[in-house]
């Protein structure tokens, strides 16, 4: 036997019926699943809260076992530091060098030397005068160029120039002002 429905609009109430019951049943299932995961959530929280509160304990107990440190003497640190900020930076001074090189002179030797025992720092310049004629004032204006640089002076005001061996060889030594004072 078939069964016949005579009556459109009772399907239709039955397909809104039924909607309405699988959207009620798909809200109750994330209404659970939130409340799931809310309790978890809660859970979860009283548990981590009740883990800080032993790590705290147990650290205040180590806190209280170890012995009382002496007080730092910073007087080594400060006077290492002292040293530092008088160290002598030969980087500028290098570059500065090679940025005030006259024509006529080609350096032989370059020697840097920091405070050491009873001798004070100091830059000596050693060349050689080159060309046809050998000039003495190629290497005096190496030498105002060395004085008037801001990087050399900062460290070295005092320069010196000296010609030593040959009438070519030179050397140009650069002190700080309180070495040259003592001479």
């Amino acid at each position: 036997m078939f069964r016949i429905n005579l009556y459109p609009e009772y399907a239709a109430k039955r397909r809104m019926v039924q909607r309405r019951v699988l959207w009620t049943a798909l809200l109750a299932l994330v209404l659970a699943l939130e409340a799931a995961l809310l309790a978890g959530l809660t859970t979860s929280g009283i548990l981590l809260q009740e883990r800080a509160n032993a790590l705290r304990r147990q650290t205040d107990e180590l806190a209280a076992q170890l012995p009382e440190l002496p007080p730092v003497d910073t007087e080594f640190a400060l006077e290492v530091l002292a040293e530092r900020r008088e160290r002598i930076d030969w980087m500028p001074k290098l570059a500065a060098l090679s940025t005030v090189i006259q024509e006529g002179v080609r350096l032989s030797e370059i020697i840097g030397q920091t405070s050491w025992r009873r001798q004070g720092a100091r830059l000596e310049v050693r060349g050689i005068i080159r060309g046809a004629r050998p000039r003495m004032e190629d290497v005096a204006r190496l030498a105002e160029a060395l004085k008037g640089d801001v990087h050399i002076a900062e460290d070295f005001p005092a320069v010196q120039v000296s010609r030593i061996g040959s009438e070519t060889d030179f050397r140009i030594i650069c002190e700080p002002a309180q070495a040259q004072g003592a001479d």
